[in-house]
């Protein structure tokens, strides 16, 4: 008698890679979403908050990449860098904008 392959669980390496990328770019929405909706309502735009919200999501993208290295979840952690790397050259571009027209 032949044994049947148990399938693996958990998610394709595919989605593993989708759900990796998507995740901070949806962190990183929500986080400018609410820096939008608290400066329209306090009525004026603070630096602080901006610094507030890189901050932290530095730290729980850091904390991302450690827990997928940790677990061996390859394509989750593909998935968290080249987000982190299109993250970076937004944030980048963003800031050398407003630097050139605060000048």
């Amino acid at each position: 008698m032949t044994e049947e392959p148990v399938p693996k669980k958990g998610l394709p390496y595919g989605a593993q890679v989708a759900f990796g990328f998507l995740l901070p770019i949806g962190a990183l929405a929500l986080g400018f979403l609410g820096l939008i909706v608290t400066g329209g309502m306090a009525g004026q735009w603070s630096s602080l908050g901006v610094i507030i919200s890189g901050v932290a999501g530095l730290f729980l993208f850091l904390g991302g990449v450690a827990l997928a290295s940790k677990r061996g979840w390859k394509g989750f952690l593909l998935g968290l860098l080249l987000a982190g790397a299109l993250v970076l050259l937004l944030i980048g571009t963003c800031f050398a904008m407003l630097w050139r027209l605060g000048r």
